[in-house]
């Protein structure tokens, strides 16, 4: 990574995170938003289909197979892939994501670092919680994380560092 921008790929709910068509749910949006902020803003290129499908406004009905190539490829180009699992009054704590599940998934396959931004007290699936045997994850408390973003920024560039272990 010397003197080459990182690059992000940042995952998180989009499908239940719709609170009727077309209405994403406000305090998600602003977290995600929030976060591509402060990683641009450290000089990061940041890759995110919150972005790219403007929080689910952008219609991808029947474009399943595009959305998997474009994502994958996106893991494929990112240094950092950065998991936000926005607390919720539904499932375990947390907003589902069957693809954030399928990137991270692709993200240990592939030994990318990975940053899990998710509640501190939230119970997670032996799988999720046994990342780390498979490739570099640091965890880090999901409300904090939003209050303080240059926490993000400083764990995207511990894990860039050679020879990181988490």
């Amino acid at each position: 990574m010397d003197g080459e921008a990182l690059t992000i790929f940042l995952g998180g709910p989009i499908q239940h995170a719709m609170e009727e068509p077309n209405k994403f749910c406000h305090q998600t949006e602003a977290a995600i938003s929030s976060a591509i902020g402060h990683l641009r803003a450290a000089g990061f290129t940041v890759l995110s289909a919150h972005a790219f499908e403007e929080f689910g406004r952008l219609d991808m009905d029947g474009k399943s197979r595009e959305v998997t190539k474009r994502d994958f490829q996106w893991m494929h180009e990112c240094d950092v892939f950065v998991a936000l699992f926005p607390p919720s009054n539904r499932e375990n704590g947390l907003f589902r994501s069957d693809g954030m599940c399928v990137e991270l998934g692709w993200a240990s396959a592939l030994a990318k670092s990975v940053i899990l931004v998710r509640p501190s007290e939230a119970k997670c699936s032996h799988l999720m919680n046994g990342l780390d045997a498979l490739t570099q994850v640091m965890v880090l408390d999901y409300e904090h994380t939003m209050e303080h973003p240059e926490n993000l920024v400083a764990a995207v560039l511990a894990l860039s560092q050679p020879g990181c272990r988490t």
